[in-house]
C-alpha cells in the first residue's frame, strides 16, 4: 500500500508505504487506522496517524480469503472467500473479534454498506439486501436481478448504482 500526499496537485509525493508480504485486495480508512483485505492474511488494522511509520495494530484470519471490506460504526465488513460475509468487531482496533457472518450461494464480488444494510453484489447477477441492525445476526431483506451479473456496488442516498461484468451500469 502506497500513501500519496495530496494536498498540491499536479504534485503528489509518495509518503510512505506500507510494506506487507501479503495480498492487499481491499482497503478502507477510518480516522487514524488503515483495514485491510489480505487475502489469506484475513484482517489487518494499521495505525497511520504517522504516514511515514504505519504500525500495525492487529490481525484477524478470516473465514476464507479477505477480498473486500467496509468499515462503518465500529464494524468491518468483510468478504471472505466467495461466498461469506464477517461481520468483526472493531470498536476496540487492538481486540478485533468476529460477530457475526452471513454465507450465500454464488460468487461475492463487492459490498457497501448503508445505514443498517448491506449491498452485496454478486457475479450470478444478484444484489443482495441484508439488514444489520443486528451484527451479529445478520437478516436477508430481498435480492435484486441485476441483468449481465453484479460486479461492483456503491449506495449513495436512496440509489445503488451497480456495476455489471461489462462494465456497465
Amino acid at each position: 500500500v502506497v500513501a500519496v500526499d495530496v494536498t498540491s496537485p499536479p504534485y503528489l509525493p509518495g509518503i510512505s508505504v506500507l510494506a506487507s508480504n501479503q495480498t492487499v485486495l481491499g482497503l478502507d480508512v477510518l480516522s487514524n487506522l488503515l483495514y485491510v483485505a489480505a487475502g489469506p492474511a484475513g484482517l489487518q488494522i494499521f495505525d497511520v496517524a504517522d504516514p511515514l511509520n504505519p504500525n500495525l495494530v492487529a490481525s484477524l484470519p478470516t473465514g476464507g480469503n479477505a477480498t473486500r471490506l467496509c468499515v462503518r460504526d465500529g464494524f468491518a465488513y468483510v468478504l471472505c472467500g466467495e461466498t461469506r460475509l464477517e461481520i468483526i468487531n472493531i470498536l476496540n482496533p487492538q481486540t478485533p473479534a468476529l460477530m457475526g457472518d452471513y454465507t450465500t450461494a454464488g460468487n461475492l464480488a463487492d459490498l457497501d454498506i448503508s445505514n443498517d444494510h448491506v449491498f452485496l453484489a454478486k457475479t450470478n447477477g444478484t444484489l443482495v439486501v441484508l439488514s444489520v441492525s443486528n451484527p451479529a445476526n445478520p437478516v436477508l431483506v430481498t435480492n435484486y436481478t441485476i441483468a449481465g451479473g453484479a460486479m461492483g456496488v456503491r449506495v449513495v442516498g436512496n440509489v445503488a448504482y451497480v456495476r455489471n461484468l461489462a462494465g456497465r451500469l
